[in-house]
């Protein structure tokens, strides 16, 4: 670091040196600056030793005395340590140097590390001129802003390289710095013209094609052409009237309109960079959400006619991205011919009333698929509440109505399961009439409706006469055969209102709601006659007779009185020859 920092100092010493000893730009003091912003805190005292060690060396060779070359020295450290402080952000860190944000903090630390180095060279040299403290300012200012930077942007830069960059960027690239480093040359090697004007717009073409590194490559190739050419004699400056100071003191002037003009410019055109990338980013992840929640959004901009699809529409339509956006009419001739008057309908109405709509719909993509969507909308205002656009989303929920419709047959399924394993759970196997928890549930409901309402009630409990002797003769199946006939007997001179149910044997209960026991013993009849008139010799039976024991419903009973008091009417009526009814007394 020492060596370098010598090299640059005898070097613009020996090319630029005017009466006061002090070069037109100071590369040293960049090159300094920039070492301390890109090292580590703990390298920062063997940084400024090494730098003043270079820095008395070179200012003892130029010819100045130990005092000046010592105070020269000092002055120089002090200087990096200020404008390395300014540059860096609260957290220590060094900011980005084409951000705005960064640079205004640069440009201020290089103006008071400036502003305090030449004071004390001033005052402590024995130099006390305004000339000397300005030639100083001029030159340490300049060097800072000129050569910082651009270490500062190579060092990020070779930092951020992962890959090999392309090289269309190589060419551009080398062709910019080429035409601004072959027209500064060209410039700066005649005296005749006066073409400094052209040097700047070279720079601002290099800086808006390739941001601040070619903003901060650019002045510094134009900063050692100049002095180069300056100090030989040549180049537009040397057209001025007046002394070498003045001379230098308007070339300085110059190289600061340089950076003036092309770092606001480049620190813009990187944000620029960064809202435009951000942008995209954005876009990617607003994308990579509506193709993950099936929702695409669109919008139409009434005064440009201008029709924007984000890309999820465009897969919800099943149309390829090159495509172009439908107008909304064409919009709508992809919907479900039973849909589109609604739509059309939804949405003329929210135009008129400048409404939200929401509506669901079918769409037919080009291969005959359908796909359900809901789709909403909404008009855009301006600030003074006039309709300048409409917004609108459309989800894909064609999943969910597969689920639903799945969900729905599931349940429709469930439910006629239910209904089997109910009706199972309450009917006789054998008879496929109510079993004896169907039936006695059924009664205990009649004697509530009974309770509450003051209509009549009567049961009746049937009971097959000689059903042993019928199974022992002509065996269980025949048994079973009387068992079903007297079933579908009983149950077709019944009522609607009215249940019969095989309480188990040859034993049957019937439950007759609203009807007092004359009633009751009519349809007890037509049914004992009803068996009794069956054609048995046809299943190779005898006659076969029923007895019938009928009992009405009194306030208090419950269903074990009433069933009670109809079996011990039936008994009766067994013991009174069979084939009989009886009614409880």
């Amino acid at each position: 670091m020492a060596a370098l920092y010598y090299g640059l100092a005898i070097g613009s010493l020996t090319l630029t040196q005017n009466s006061d000893g002090i070069a037109s730009f100071w590369p040293g003091s960049g090159l300094f600056v920039a070492a301390l912003l890109l090292s580590r805190q703990s390298l920062h005292a063997s940084i400024l030793l090494t730098v003043a060690i270079g820095s008395v060396m070179a200012n003892l060779q130029a010819g100045s005395t130990v005092q000046e070359a010592l105070v020269y020295s000092a002055a120089n450290c002090i200087e990096a340590l200020i404008v390395s402080r300014f540059a860096c952000k609260s957290d220590g860190s060094l900011g980005s140097m084409d951000d705005p944000r960064s640079v205004v903090r640069f440009f201020g630390g290089a103006l008071a590390g400036g502003f305090v180095s030449a004071a004390i060279a001033t005052m402590f040299s024995g130099n006390l001129s305004v000339h000397f403290f300005q030639s100083w300012f001029g030159t340490v200012v300049l060097g800072i802003l000129i050569v910082t930077p651009a270490i500062v942007m190579i060092a990020n830069a070779a930092n951020r390289i992962s890959v090999r960059p392309a090289k269309r960027e190589i060419f551009w690239a080398g062709l910019a710095l080429t035409a601004v480093t072959a027209i500064t040359l060209a410039v700066f090697s005649q005296n005749q013209y006066p073409l400094l004007f052209v040097i700047p717009l070279c720079v601002i073409g290099a800086t808006y094609r390739l941001g601040a590194p070619a903003a901060a490559a650019s002045v510094v190739m134009i900063a050692l052409s100049g002095t180069w050419a300056t100090a030989m004699g040549d180049g537009p400056i040397n057209l001025m009237a007046g002394t070498t100071q003045a001379k230098n003191l308007f070339f300085q002037f110059f190289l600061l309109s340089l950076l003036c003009a092309a770092w606001p410019l480049s620190a813009l055109l990187a944000q620029k960079h960064r809202l435009f990338g951000e942008l995209a980013n954005s876009k990617k992840r607003l994308e990579q959400a509506e193709r993950a929640a099936n929702i695409a959004h669109w919008y139409y901009e009434i005064g440009s006619k201008n029709l924007h699809w984000s890309d999820e529409l465009f897969r919800i339509y099943g149309m390829s991205l090159d495509e172009e956006p439908l107008p909304n009419r064409r919009a709508i001739l992809r919907y479900h011919p039973d849909d589109r008057d609604m739509i059309l309908q939804t949405l003329i109405t929210a135009l008129r009333q400048q409404s939200e709509y929401h509506f669901e719909a079918r769409i037919i993509r080009p291969g005959g698929e359908i796909r359900y969507v809901t789709s909403s909308g909404e008009p855009d205002f301006d600030a003074h509440g006039e309709v300048i656009g409409i917004f609108g989303m459309v989800k894909d929920i064609t999943e969910r109505v597969g689920a639903i419709k799945s969900l729905k047959e599931a349940r429709s399924v469930a439910e006629q399961q239910a209904k089997i394993a109910t009706h199972l759970s309450e009917t006789d196997l054998l008879t496929n009439i109510a079993n004896r928890r169907k039936v006695v549930g059924f009664l205990q409901q009649a004697i509530v409706t009974a309770e509450k309402t003051g209509e009549p009630l009567s049961i009746g409990i049937l009971d097959v006469d000689h059903f042993k002797s019928i199974n022992d003769r002509f065996g269980h199946q025949a048994g079973d055969h009387v068992l079903e006939a007297i079933a579908a007997t009983s149950t077709s001179f019944l009522r609607a209102s009215d249940c019969v149910g095989r309480l188990g044997g040859e034993e049957f209960l019937f439950v007759l709601p609203g009807t007092t026991s004359e009633v009751a013993m009519a349809i007890a009849e037509r049914v004992r006659a009803g068996i009794m008139n069956l054609d048995w010799a046809q299943a190779e039976l005898e006659q076969v007779t029923a007895c019938v024991g009928i009992a009405q419903y009194v306030e208090g009973a419950d269903e074990m009185w009433l069933m009670q008091a109809a079996d011990e009417a039936l008994y009766e009526a067994k013991k009174a020859g069979r084939n009989r009814l009886r009614l409880a007394a």
